[in-house]
């Protein structure tokens, strides 16, 4: 039975794929979706790919734990990924019935002259400070060695600074006329980050890049070109080999003569997540309450930040008292793992199935698909709001990996462009100078 789960779940995955590109090609279907479907297949479908096609065994993972799943949980998992892939089905279903993409919608431009100049005088006055950061990383991993910075790279001070930097440079990137030279120095900083090891901040500062070419694309078939394939595609297997070959430079692992089967193996873990979850769902440590855990926990977060208080990392009380389901499920599964500092990581679908089973899987995937394409087609109609859904679409792209809700955290980079549009607005209002977010 599992097998032919497994099976039903590829064919399945086929027809959301499918009925997809139909859509996007009559153009009633949100771009941002393939950016989505990506991740939720390297994600979520790596594991049962692998399953289906090699030796490796269904329920294991590289984390501290070996999760050899019973029959009915194995069953269950699948099902439930089955039923949210489902859900994007039919969310897919009823936006191309109710919402059409028109071709010109994606020719549009941000050029503003008083933004761009804001930007340029806001990043001309934090490079110091930038510098000052750089200056303090060095000295960091001189002191404690290179992959330290993957379990205490948090007590670095000043990584809001280069928040703000990469916030300046998307500004930029959006209000000038001639992008390339902003283009260039985003990718080549995003680079820093897969090298230092901190992938999952390679991702919020690459990703944003990737979903502004793909909002303002009129032309986006241009790029499937094949001399762009292949670089694009050298890029890629270039960066998996550097992530991969850090991670198991951190953990001791051996990186295995097929780099990347070992690659899918160390992503696809939101399947055991989600076994784990399922597994333990009967224990009064988890509750309905764990789908709120980015509101509740980044709440929490702020405010300790604001009276000077410093988490202190995973502990029993944290644990019980947070809604974090990746923080409950680790401390479950191995309490003295859990408060060395390991996790099991967290899954939106593990999420779902807390709260309400089956059919909160299959909302979720409808739920998933259609404020996706409501994004796509908010953010042309201001500046404000395409940076911000630049901002919040690289959380949706992690949550299968992550929260179903993760995109309502209040992380640094939400809050700075806050205050970035606050001071730009009063700043113009000062002036005596109309203030707009629509094209000039």
């Amino acid at each position: 039975m599992v097998n032919i789960l497994l099976c039903i779940n590829i064919i399945i995955l086929l027809i959301c794929i499918c009925i997809y590109l139909i859509a996007l090609k009559s153009k009633k279907a949100p771009r941002l979706f393939a950016l989505y479907l990506g991740a939720f297949i390297l994600f979520i479908e790596s594991h049962i790919i692998l399953a289906i096609t090699t030796s490796f065994n269904f329920g294991t993972s590289e984390w501290f734990f070996n999760g050899e799943f019973d029959y009915n949980t194995k069953t269950e998992v699948i099902t439930s990924i089955n039923l949210f892939i489902i859900g994007m089905i039919l969310g897919s279903v009823f936006i191309a019935s109710t919402i059409t993409y028109k071709s010109s919608s994606y020719d549009v431009t941000f050029e503003n002259k008083s933004i761009a100049r804001f930007s340029w005088l806001l990043l001309v006055s934090i490079l110091p400070f930038v510098v000052v950061y750089l200056i303090n990383l060095i000295a960091f991993i001189s002191s404690n060695g290179f992959y330290s910075l993957y379990i205490n790279g948090n007590k670095i001070s000043g990584g809001y600074i280069l928040d703000l930097f990469f916030l300046t440079l998307y500004s930029l990137l959006i209000s000038l006329k001639n992008k390339k030279k902003i283009l260039f120095i985003i990718l080549c900083v995003a680079c820093v980050y897969l090298f230092i090891g901190t992938r999952l901040e390679f991702m919020f500062k690459v990703f944003p890049v990737l979903i502004y070419y793909i909002l303002i694309s009129k032309n986006i078939h241009k790029y499937f070109r094949l001399k762009n394939i292949l670089a694009i595609s050298i890029l890629f297997w270039g960066l998996i080999f550097s992530m991969q070959y850090s991670v198991s430079a951190r953990d001791n692992i051996e990186m295995g003569s097929n780099i990347i089967t070992t690659f899918l193996k160390q992503q696809g873990v939101s399947v055991n997540v989600i076994g784990i979850a399922i597994k333990d769902k009967n224990n009064s440590l988890l509750s309905e309450s764990v789908i709120l855990s980015p509101l509740y926990d980044s709440a929490i977060s702020l405010a300790n930040s604001l009276v000077g208080v410093q988490s202190n990392g995973n502990s029993v009380e944290f644990a019980e008292n947070s809604f974090s389901l990746s923080h409950k499920l680790s401390y479950l599964e191995d309490p003295s793992a859990y408060l060395a500092g390991y996790g099991v990581g967290g899954a939106a679908i593990a999420e779902l199935y807390i709260v309400g089973g089956y059919l909160a899987c299959l909302i979720g995937g409808m739920l998933t698909y259609i404020f996706i394409s409501i994004l796509e087609k908010i953010a042309k109609k201001s500046f404000f709001n395409f940076i911000f859904v630049m901002l919040i679409t690289g959380k949706i792209l992690y949550s299968p990996r992550g929260e179903f809700l993760s995109f309502m955290s209040a992380d640094r980079m939400l809050i700075l462009f806050l205050i970035f549009t606050f001071s730009y607005k009063f700043l113009l209002a000062t002036s005596n100078k109309k203030m707009s977010f629509k094209n000039e």
